[in-house]
């Protein structure tokens, strides 16, 4: 979860040459101005899973940050009152940025700057960037003290290049201040940005879990948690608390991988909420969830598994995602003979033509006189030549005598030839022309 810690007031900080010595292995600094000590992330860690920055050892002034946060980014706003601050501030945030240590090569962000603006007694922000941060004056501004005058100085031959009028600054804009993001990749990031920060009028410390290793300690738990009820119901809360889209898809997997262990239907409760459209509007866990029914209706007793889930399931098939509702379509008919009548009330022309297609599906797979007879009824009604295919290939699934027989009648009072050459070929390989 993200989090800005708002430090405000900066003092001015020091630079200690002592500090500067050996500051290449540096793997702990304290910014005064930012009341906050960091540390190096683990070595092992760093770089794994995208993950880059710094932990807090120790932060005071109430800030909602707290220790153990991963820092990512520092990003400073800086108050402009004149001609010179605006320069000075620009300047900062966009020019090419050379550590005291070492040169360091530009990146596309050095080049940009986010100004907050007053126009027309709204406040608004809009992103200055020049090509390359070596030509961060060239932007093509220019300002009566921090109100815009310009936007095509040294454009006017090309005004469609300046920076300034792609990025929708108009002259009367008042510049109130210059934000500026840098990116924390490890201690030594850190300390330049926060000495830079120095002159600034807020800071922002921008902050992350370490999702990476909650990821991976999910994944583990689902690998080895076989059965274990504390394990499960440790990933039930995760899973309903977390409001973390990556959190809880690595949950709905480790539940896939734990669906094969499960012994009562705790689990599968649990998923067929997950498996609702109405509850459950991520997409990935829907899918997770109609995988780990499906496991479970194949590996728990037919005496555990009641009407309602079945219903449940099939409720499913009403779903927006062809990989949840096909998917449903086939669960339902795992459970044979039970689910004729509930889909043979799915195949009603009152459901919708994808609910009553993924229903002959499953009829055709059950199979018997109930479901055969089901699909001869509605492929008589039905007019939609889709739906028309979807049954006869479930009757030719089926395959008896009286299924084919239909099929051959359907042949002879379809005009369609298209839908005429599909059923010739559900015949011939049949072996029933």
């Amino acid at each position: 979860m993200n989090r800005f810690g708002l430090i405000q007031s900066l003092a001015a900080v020091a630079v200690s040459a002592s500090l500067l010595a050996g500051c290449g292995d540096l793997t702990e600094y304290t910014a005064p101005n930012l009341n906050m000590t960091v540390v190096r992330l683990d070595p092992a860690l760093e770089g794994r899973w995208g993950t880059t920055g710094v932990v807090i050892e120790s932060v005071s002034g109430g800030a909602s940050i707290q220790k153990g946060d991963l820092v990512t980014h520092l990003v400073t706003r800086t108050e402009v009152n004149s001609a010179d601050a605006l320069q000075a501030a620009l300047k900062k945030a966009m020019a090419p940025r050379k550590a005291i240590w070492q040169v360091r090569t530009a990146e596309p962000s050095d080049a940009a700057a986010l100004l907050e603006i007053e126009r027309n007694g709204e406040t608004l922000h809009v992103e200055l960037a020049t090509r390359e941060a070596k030509d961060w004056n060239e932007h093509g501004a220019t300002f009566n003290g921090t109100t815009v005058s310009g936007l095509r100085d040294g454009y006017e031959d090309v005004p469609s290049a300046s920076p300034a009028e792609n990025a929708g600054l108009m002259i009367g804009d008042r510049i109130v201040a210059v934000i500026d993001e840098n990116e924390v990749l490890d201690v030594k990031s850190f300390k330049k940005s926060a000495e830079m920060a120095s002159s600034a009028t807020n800071v922002y410390v921008y902050t992350n879990e370490l999702s990476g290793i909650r990821l991976e300690a999910i994944r583990a738990v689902g690998e080895l948690g076989g059965s274990d009820a504390t394990v499960l119901a440790r990933l039930k809360e995760i899973m309903t608390t977390s409001r973390d889209a990556a959190t809880r898809r690595t949950v709905a997997k480790a539940f896939e991988t734990l669906a094969a262990h499960q012994t009562d239907t705790d689990l599968l409760q649990f998923a067929l909420g997950s498996l609702n459209e109405a509850n459950e509007p991520d997409v990935e866990i829907r899918r997770s969830a109609a995988a780990i029914v499906e496991t479970l209706v194949d590996t728990l007793p037919t005496e555990s598994l009641d009407d309602e889930t079945m219903r449940s399931i099939a409720a499913a098939m009403q779903d927006s995602d062809p990989g949840v509702h096909f998917k449903a379509g086939v669960i339902v008919g795992k459970f044979g003979d039970r689910a004729i009548s509930l889909l043979v009330e799915s195949l009603q022309p009152t459901n919708t033509l994808r609910v009553r297609d993924i229903a002959a599906t499953a009829l055709g797979d059950i199979g018997g006189t109930q479901a055969r007879q089901a699909l001869i009824d509605a492929l008589r009604q039905t007019a939609d030549v889709p739906l028309q295919l979807t049954m006869a290939t479930a009757l030719s699934r089926i395959g008896d005598a009286p299924s084919l027989q239909e099929l051959r009648a359907f042949l002879s009072r379809t005009s369609d030839s298209g839908v005429q050459e599909f059923v010739r070929q559900l015949l011939q390989t049949g072996s029933a022309a």
